[in-house]
């Protein structure tokens, strides 16, 4: 049997990492942006360039990204089985083995600041012994987080009103941004991210629920969709995924050196890429408008009261939902995830979004700089 290339691009990287020698490793990271995505140039090349200098060449990562080392359903496991050392691991394509983290990231729509979100996530997964154990479970070691800004609805044409939307496809990650897309008169439609580009091309999806960063970088969608518009109905940030997760017997294996080098790197990369995706965002609808998009920036009377009532039965929705697939206490999750979610917003509250220097500091001081490297993960 001819060998595909996923199960090629695994072969080598293991191989790759097999190849290292004392003192000096690669390890494989894999993602499912595209290289250009912010994502991937900040916690993921970016990262990666951080921790080889500070290690003095002894840790250093191979980037596969675009899914080509496997496709983001199977990261999950291809971390914990050790295919990659370390992967950007969204929680929605895992909400079976994940589901209280799946659970803890249904409070966006309530808390739409996406900085917040992800200082929150990312303290929430160190520090909360549930969320943090299911990860320990699959045998990884979460880490770094990240959030997309809001999503919005782009469409290839132009989409103004509740008339106007129903029953067109839409592409939509899942969970709430899944309910509320059926519920507002959409059909949504789950195929990965890294598939967006040609499942519009093909006609395949009408919108997406995006952020309108990925009009120019990541999906870069911009060519397909210049003749339609962006109807801003303020959707959740997505914000619950361990960006830099890794495998359990490899982090064991790192030095505490080395170890703490990984976590100084991320929280550099985590403010990285948010202050740049407030740069993106900007340049991307501009981008946008000159191409000649329709922007509608504010709902409707109907969208709007459809929307505010929505909002009010999202968090009941979520428990019932979880209690069904068992969950013996979502309230009790979104109970913890909120408590994060309000100690960040308190701590960077009034900061600049573009002042790096600042929220890094604030990020390593109430996180990352409270993590023992002798210790975390090592249990």
């Amino acid at each position: 049997m001819k060998p595909n290339q996923t199960m090629l691009a695994a072969a080598a990287a293991m191989s790759v990492l097999a190849a290292g020698t004392a003192g000096a490793e690669t390890y494989s990271y894999a993602s499912f942006n595209a290289p250009s995505h912010i994502m991937v140039r900040t916690l993921g090349s970016g990262w990666a360039d951080q921790v080889r200098e500070t290690t003095g060449g002894e840790v250093d990562f191979e980037i596969f990204p675009g899914a080509s080392l496997m496709p983001p359903l199977s990261m999950l496991q291809g971390v914990g089985d050790g295919l990659a050392t370390a992967a950007h691991l969204a929680v929605p394509y895992y909400a079976s083995d994940l589901p209280i983290n799946y659970v803890a990231g249904e409070l966006g729509f309530a808390n739409p600041d996406y900085f917040a979100l992800a200082f929150a996530y990312a303290d929430y997964i160190v520090n909360d012994p549930a969320a943090h154990g299911e990860w320990r479970a699959q045998n990884v070691v979460p880490m770094g987080t990240i959030s997309t800004p809001n999503y919005y609805y782009v469409c290839k044409d132009v989409v103004t009103d509740m008339a106007a939307l129903q029953g067109k496809k839409v592409r939509s990650p899942g969970g709430a941004w899944g309910r509320f897309t059926t519920d507002v008169g959409f059909v949504a439609v789950s195929i990965p991210y890294n598939e967006l580009f040609t499942s519009m091309e093909r006609n395949a999806v009408d919108c997406a629920a995006m952020s309108t960063a990925d009009l120019v970088s990541g999906a870069t969608v911009l060519e397909l969709v210049k003749s339609g518009s962006v109807l801003k109905i303020p959707l959740s940030p997505g914000y619950n995924s361990a960006h830099n997760a890794i495998n359990e017997d490899v982090w064991k294996s790192l030095t505490d050196d080395q170890r703490r080098a990984i976590l100084d790197a991320i929280a550099v990369g985590m403010v990285r890429a948010h202050v740049g995706y407030e740069a993106e965002v900007a340049k991307a609808e501009q981008a946008g408008r000159d191409a000649g998009m329709v922007f509608i920036e504010e709902m409707d009377e109907e969208i709007q009261a459809f929307y505010d009532d929505w909002n009010t039965r999202n968090l009941q929705i979520v428990i019932d939902a979880a209690k069904e697939r068992g969950l013996e206490d979502p309230g009790a999750v979104l109970e913890s995830m909120q408590s994060y979610i309000d100690k960040w917003a308190g701590l960077i509250d009034g900061v600049a979004r573009d002042d790096e220097a600042a929220l890094t500091a604030i990020l390593k001081e109430n996180l990352f700089d409270q993590i023992d490297e002798t210790a975390y993960g090592m249990d």
